[in-house]
């Protein structure tokens, strides 16, 4: 058997995909996100080496073009940290190769290739949760979960919630039911067996935005009447917050935030009271949180703020929060202008899923994360479609 080229560069777009959103486990918990670097690097290596001819940039300058060199040089100069410098380098080499995947593969072809690799991935994960299960679990916040080969199970949760989206995706063209029915169950017990709320949730709008898909032409109208309907009632039903902001009660049942609403309420004032206007910088308060006294005030080790809003205007003020969400609502509304039928399903849960995510976790500015990988890679096939550059 002989491997081509696309083979080889397909199977390192996996790899470099498996390697975003978290530390890999086996002991190494505690390690720096080495690995996560190693295939980074070593993915776009591979890619660029398999076959260079291709090695061209067909992306077209537009208008907008000059604020994403502002946010570049706006970002930059704020990072007085190395710890800054190296998110930013990262996060730039997770856009190169998503658009050089995109190059590749529409978002079919990509869909496909994550489903042909990952359902062993899968397999994999649902035997070590019945065999391995002190390798698989891990104590993180609240009780054990499944994180397989992650150090963090919210992780794993995370890309099992991403793979039902693609199933539901590949679903939208094959009407395979029981395909249907197979992964449904499948992965809902494994994303119940890593206790990730945030990917539960998510697991369970997908479900909701494909129903809509399937049976309403409107369905767009039909989601964002939901959501809106879901805000509101949230808003209503939530009776109490306790003092130290560690958990919450809607309608009389208590939720714990793990500790969210008290690092929410700390950064916020200590960034609007200190650095209102352009932040504290990229990774300033996290890998320096010693200088600012967090851990005496709140108790614990910051790493993010488990919010991606709040992380930006933490790190970038409200100049760099107001820049950022500008172009990725921009672009977001661009992109679904041009997605038809199934592309736009696709696209259109990709930015949900990111956007939803960033409400309980930092993704915008964290650049070994695999959401951010995604909708990179949406929004330049769906640059390449309008292009008529891929058919």
């Amino acid at each position: 058997m002989v491997l081509k080229s696309h083979d080889v560069k397909s199977f390192f777009y996996f790899l470099f995909f498996l390697s975003l959103g978290g530390t890999y486990a086996f002991g190494f918990q505690s390690s720096p996100r080495i690995f996560n670097y190693l295939t980074i690097f070593f993915s776009a290596f591979i890619c660029f080496l398999v076959d260079f001819r291709n090695l061209r940039f067909r992306l077209k300058l537009s208008y907008v073009f000059p604020l994403y060199a502002f946010a570049l040089f706006f970002c930059a100069s704020l990072s007085l940290y190395g710890g800054g410098y190296l998110k930013l380098i990262t996060l730039l080499m997770v856009i190169i190769i998503a658009s050089f995947t995109a190059m590749d593969h529409t978002l079919t072809s990509f869909s496909k290739l994550l489903y042909k690799y990952g359902k062993y991935l899968i397999g994999f994960v649902l035997l070590g949760s019945f065999f391995l299960d002190g390798s698989f679990y891990s104590d993180f916040s609240r009780g054990e979960g499944l994180s397989a080969f992650y150090a963090q199970k919210n992780s794993l949760g995370r890309y099992l919630a991403f793979f039902w989206l693609l199933v539901c995706f590949l679903f939208t063209k094959t009407r395979n039911k029981i395909f249907l029915l197979f992964w449904f169950s499948l992965l809902l017990y494994l994303i119940l067996e890593t206790e990730s709320r945030s990917s539960l949730l998510m697991f369970l709008l997908i479900c909701f935005f494909l129903f809509a898909f399937t049976f309403s032409r409107r369905w767009l109208l039909l989601v964002f009447a939901l959501i809106v309907f879901i805000t509101v009632i949230f808003y209503f039903m939530v009776d109490y917050i306790s003092p130290d902001g560690d958990y919450f009660s809607v309608a009389g049942i208590a939720v714990s935030s793990t500790g969210r609403l008290a690092i929410w309420e700390y950064l916020f004032e200590r960034t609007k009271d200190e650095a209102l206007y352009f932040g504290f910088g990229l990774a300033g308060v996290y890998e320096y949180g010693g200088k600012f006294g967090a851990f005496d005030e709140l108790g614990w080790t910051l790493t993010d703020a488990h919010n991606g809003f709040l992380d930006l205007f933490v790190q970038l003020g409200v100049t760099g929060l107001v820049l950022i969400l500008f172009l990725y609502i921009y672009i977001s509304v661009y992109i679904l202008r041009y997605l038809k039928g199934r592309n736009k399903f696709f696209g259109f849960n990709v930015i949900v899923f990111v956007w939803m995510l960033n409400i309980l976790s930092s993704h915008f500015l964290e650049s070994l994360t695999f959401l951010n990988f995604c909708i990179f890679f949406v929004y330049y096939s769906a640059f390449l479609k309008r292009r008529g550059d891929l058919c």
